[in-house]
C-alpha cells in the first residue's frame, strides 16, 4: 500500500523545474511523514551536506553539471599541439554545500536555508551562493493532503579566464581555440515549485 501511495503522488505531482532533486525529494518525504505520523518536531533537519575537491568537473549549486575540462588539451587547429592544463582546473579550496530545514510557527511552515562556498581554480571560479525555500502541507480532509514546496539558489556565478600565449592572444584552454569562440556557460538560476497531492489509505 505504501508503494502504491508513493506512485500516486509522483503521478499527480507537477514539478516546474528539474534541478535540486535531492532537496525536493527530501521535502516531499518529510511533509508526508509528518502527516501520517503526526509528529511535531522542533529540531533542525539537514537535507543535504556535501564536501568535495573539484578537479576537471565542476557542478552548479543545484548539483547539475556546470563545466568540464580535460587534463590534457589538444589544439582544435593542430592535433600535434597539446598542453597539460590539469592544474588550471583543480580547485584551490574544498567545496562545502549544506541545506538545513526547520518547522516554524503554529501553522508548521517548513523553511529551508542553504550555503555553498563555491570553487576557486586558476581558470574557473564558481561564486558563493545561498539557498532559500519554504514548504507547507495543507489538510484537505481526514486522509487527504496537499503539499506545496518552493526554493531557489542565489549566486553561484561561473567565471572563466583565458589561456594567454606569448603574443598575448587569448585562448579557451580546453581545446586552445579562440577565446571569442568558446561555448557559452549555462548559469541559469532556475528555482522550483512543486505541488503534490497525497491520499492516505
Amino acid at each position: 500500500m505504501k508503494y502504491f501511495l508513493y506512485a500516486l503522488i509522483f503521478l499527480v505531482g507537477s514539478p516546474c523545474a528539474a534541478n535540486d532533486f535531492l532537496q525536493r525529494n527530501f521535502i516531499l518525504n518529510e511533509l508526508m511523514r509528518r502527516n501520517t505520523n503526526s509528529i511535531k518536531a522542533n529540531e533542525i533537519l539537514v537535507s543535504s551536506f556535501d564536501t568535495r575537491n573539484e578537479k576537471g568537473i565542476f557542478l552548479k549549486n543545484t548539483g547539475e553539471f556546470a563545466f568540464s575540462a580535460p587534463a590534457y588539451a589538444r589544439s582544435a587547429y593542430d592535433g600535434s599541439i597539446g598542453y597539460d592544463i590539469n592544474k588550471f582546473y583543480t580547485a584551490k579550496n574544498k567545496r562545502i554545500s549544506i541545506i538545513a530545514n526547520k518547522y516554524i510557527g503554529e501553522d508548521r511552515w517548513l523553511v529551508s536555508f542553504g550555503l555553498d562556498n563555491g570553487s576557486r581554480s586558476e581558470k574557473l571560479d564558481i561564486s558563493n551562493s545561498t539557498f532559500a525555500g519554504i514548504s507547507k502541507s495543507f489538510t484537505l480532509s481526514t486522509n487527504t493532503y496537499l503539499h506545496f514546496s518552493s526554493g531557489k539558489w542565489w549566486g553561484g556565478k561561473v567565471t572563466e579566464r583565458p589561456c594567454i600565449d606569448a603574443y598575448d592572444r587569448a585562448y579557451w584552454c580546453p581545446n586552445l581555440t579562440a577565446w571569442t569562440d568558446r561555448p557559452p556557460t549555462n548559469t541559469t538560476k532556475a528555482g522550483y515549485m512543486d505541488i503534490r497531492f497525497q491520499y492516505v489509505f
